[in-house]
């Protein structure tokens, strides 16, 4: 039984086919050569089936043909969406493969024919395009004769241009063969006021040249003195840098000194400040515990037995944290003391080596870094702290280890 025209112009094939195509568009943006032939070639199968609309419904026998283009093309669907999230994918195979089945399909579908309204419009676009054609014809045959007649203008007026120029050029060759007898005499008299002026010439070049010379032996020995006298103000200059480099270096120095005793100062003050506050509030809190440990010894007949277990950990645990607060009180006292006497030795230092030879300040200076960033902290908690040079416990211990080794 043929299918009914209103079906098949409802068929979801051709809303397919405009999918299909909407997908092969996107993922036609990114992909290689290959991959663009063969989406390419599916675009033009896709093309063709939707041509398929336009025959009409009683020449499909039935559905079958239709159905399998539908699923053909649905299942096509997938490779290109893969492609336009990956334009790295490679789905030439899966095309050539559905281009064979589809291809099968379109060989067993009727051919798209074309109908007298077609053809009428075919004829009057043909007799359109004809006419169109001869216009343009008669157009470049005119467009042919006005050119030719321009060339005969143009060449009229050359002709007339190369009959002046060549009377204006025999009057030339005339007046230059006048202007070369007048060369020739010109030249002869040239000559001697040449030979004359070159004699003259020699003689002033004799004298320049001497002079020249003259001047030249006076010049070098006015630059050799000069030269000299550059040489001694250098040398007196470098002296002078060399005395400004070694103010500076002491300035420097100086400057870096007075700022590492200010750190040092200024931690000695933080650290007695934080020392002072731990101490206070060890102070409250032994207070508060012993107040408390009191008053309950006092009424301890009054009192009842968890109710004292109670109150006795709690006032235990007040001391313990007084203690605690008094431990950290006299580290952070100790830490600040350390820093005020590493000021100290800071400030003292380089007066008490300026009057010294260079080689033994040096050497004392050496032997006080090592004592002052060699000796462990001072706080109690963190006795064996990090030296940033070896002791002298150090360096002893390491000198008994090889001597064991050996």
């Amino acid at each position: 039984m043929a299918v009914l025209q209103e079906a098949f112009e409802a068929f979801g094939l051709w809303a397919l086919c405009d999918e299909v195509e909407a997908l092969i568009e996107k993922a036609l943006a990114g992909v290689d050569r290959d991959e663009f032939d063969a989406l390419h070639r599916l675009s033009e199968a896709a093309a063709a089936v939707a041509d398929l609309r336009n025959v009409p419904a009683w020449r499909f026998p039935n559905t079958g043909t239709v159905e399998a283009l539908l699923a053909q093309l649905e299942s096509v669907k997938a490779p290109l969406l893969s492609v336009i999230e990956d334009p790295e994918t490679s789905i030439r195979d899966q095309i050539e493969a559905h281009l064979v089945q589809i291809s099968a399909n379109l060989l067993a579908s009727p051919a798209p024919a074309t109908s007298p309204r077609q053809a009428a419009e075919l004829s009057t676009l043909t007799e359109k395009y004809k006419s169109g054609i001869g216009s343009a014809i008669e157009r470049a045959r005119q467009s042919a004769s006005d050119a030719e007649d321009e060339v005969r203008k143009v060449v009229a007026a050359k002709d007339h241009a190369i009959a002046a120029l060549t009377e204006q050029l025999e009057e030339l060759k005339a007046s230059i063969a006048a202007e070369k007898a007048d060369v020739t005499a010109q030249a002869a008299r040239l000559d001697t006021a040449l030979t004359t002026s070159n004699t003259a010439f020699t003689t002033k070049m004799t004298d320049w040249q001497m002079a020249l010379d003259e001047g030249l032996k006076n010049a070098k020995e006015s630059a050799s003195l000069q030269l000299q006298e550059n040489a001694n103000r250098a040398e007196g200059h470098l002296e002078q840098l060399r005395e400004l480099e070694g103010q500076s270096r002491k300035l420097v120095e100086a400057t870096a000194r007075n700022s590492i005793s200010t750190e040092y100062g200024i931690h000695a003050k933080q650290q007695n400040r934080a020392a002072t506050i731990w101490s206070v509030c060890a102070v409250v809190l032994a207070v508060g515990g012993l107040a408390a440990l009191l008053v309950m010894v006092n009424g301890i007949s009054e009192v009842t037995t968890p109710e004292a277990i109670w109150k006795t950990s709690v006032s235990a645990l007040t001391l313990a944290i007084a203690t605690y607060m008094g431990r950290e009180a006299s580290g952070h006292r100790k830490e600040a003391r350390d820093a005020k006497r590493t000021q100290l030795d800071l400030n003292a230092l380089e007066p008490f080596l300026a009057n010294m030879d260079v080689d033994t300040a040096h050497d004392l200076r050496e032997q006080f870094a090592k004592q002052i960033f060699g000796r462990p902290l001072a706080n109690s908690k963190d006795h064996s702290g990090f030296a940033w040079l070896p002791t002298k416990e150090a360096a002893a211990t390491e000198d008994k280890s090889a001597g064991s080794v050996a």
